[in-house]
This record gives structure tokens, C-alpha cells and sequence, in this order.
């Protein structure tokens, strides 16, 4: 099935999750969550302590992050595709979120329609953001039972601004030959959909 929000194409699978995973919220902690959202968004700054303190008793933190990224990628690609609440609202019931918290949702969507599209068109939304990528090539020697083979290996160490916890960060990961093929493509499918996107 197919939803507006989502430019016309299916709900990601992480989407879904995030969904059932908000539905454990009452309806009123939802809508506080996506008025802090909302502000995160406007401002380019969460106070994720007080999204904490607002959802400690049903959440982990690891459950309030994913969580808040969907809110933040259902509200900015809603208003950029130009969804109305109405519509919104029943794409949300359909992907399972009861109807009560669709309301409340929704709701806060309207209120902050118009300043979300002026946030839209003056910056990129993020809630991450890229400050460096370094990477190198090594020839790994290894040996079986017949002879010695040279496997090329690939390491990456990406350093990034957190705005989920104001903090800079950094993860490093190792690939082989395959791995990044595999990367590579996925890197270009990407790029290709930020083009065709960015004309729309």
C-alpha cells in the first residue's frame, strides 16, 4: 500500500515498528513528544533529557531515539509532500496507530503546518549531522591450507554531531571486498533518489 507521507511509495518496514512501539504511549505523552519534536525540528535542537522524562516509563533510551526519528520523518515528509491532516490522519490509523493518537498527532501537525514548510525551504532537517569521513586500504595476508591470498580490506571512521544527545561522535567499521560493493551500490541508489526527490 502506498502513502503520501512517504512521496507515493510503501511505509518502511522501521516506520511500521515505530508506529506499535508509540501506540504503547498514552495519547497525551504522544502529543508532548511530537510538540518536542516539532521544536527539534524548528530549532535544530532536541532537550532529549525532557523527552526522557516524559516517556522513562514506557521507553529505553535506545526505544525514545528511533521513536523520535520517525516522528521527525513522518512530520517533515508530510509537510513536504504537502499531506493535509485529514489525509495524514488516515494514513496513520492505517498503519495501525489508534485513532485517538492519530487525533493528537495530527493535531500538532496542523498547528505547525506553516512553519514546517518555512523550515523546509530554508535548511535540511537533521537530526545528524556529517562532519568528517576518513578512510584506508589495506592488503590483508592471509594463509589456508594451499597457498597465501591477499584480501583487500577497507576501514572507514565516520565523525558526526548528535543533536539527539548535543554530543560529537564517532564510529569506525572494517569492510571486505563484497561489503563495500555492497555499500557502494546502496550509496548510489541513495544519491540517485536525493536527485530525483530534490526535482519533485
Amino acid at each position: 500500500m502506498r502513502f503520501r507521507f512517504c512521496g507515493g511509495e510503501d511505509c518502511a518496514d522501521w516506520i511500521l515498528a515505530e508506529i506499535f512501539t508509540l501506540s504503547k504511549l498514552s495519547s497525551v505523552k504522544l502529543k508532548l513528544l511530537c510538540q518536542q519534536v516539532i521544536q527539534a525540528i524548528l530549532t535544530d535542537n532536541l532537550n532529549f533529557s525532557e523527552a526522557q522524562k516524559l516517556v522513562s516509563d514506557k521507553f529505553e533510551s535506545g526505544d525514545l531515539k528511533a521513536s523520535i526519528r520517525a516522528l521527525q520523518y513522518i512530520l517533515t515528509m508530510s509537510a513536504k509532500h504537502s499531506v493535509d491532516g485529514q489525509s495524514l490522519l488516515n494514513e496513520l490509523i492505517q498503519l495501525g496507530l489508534p485513532k485517538e493518537h492519530a487525533n493528537a498527532f495530527v493535531k500538532v501537525y496542523d498547528e505547525n503546518f506553516d512553519k514546517l514548510i518555512d523550515k523546509l525551504r530554508t535548511s535540511i532537517m537533521r537530526l545528524t549531522k556529517m562532519n568528517d569521513i576518513q578512510w584506508n586500504m589495506y592488503d590483508i595476508k592471509a594463509t589456508n591450507n594451499l597457498h597465501d591470498m591477499h584480501l583487500p580490506i577497507v576501514t572507514m571512521n565516520l565523525n558526526y554531531d548528535d543533536n539527539l544527545e548535543n554530543q560529537s561522535k564517532s564510529i569506525s567499521f572494517s569492510m571486505n571486498a563484497e561489503q563495500f560493493a555492497v555499500l557502494f551500490s546502496d550509496l548510489q541508489a541513495a544519491r540517485d533518489l536525493i536527485k530525483f526527490y530534490s526535482k519533485s
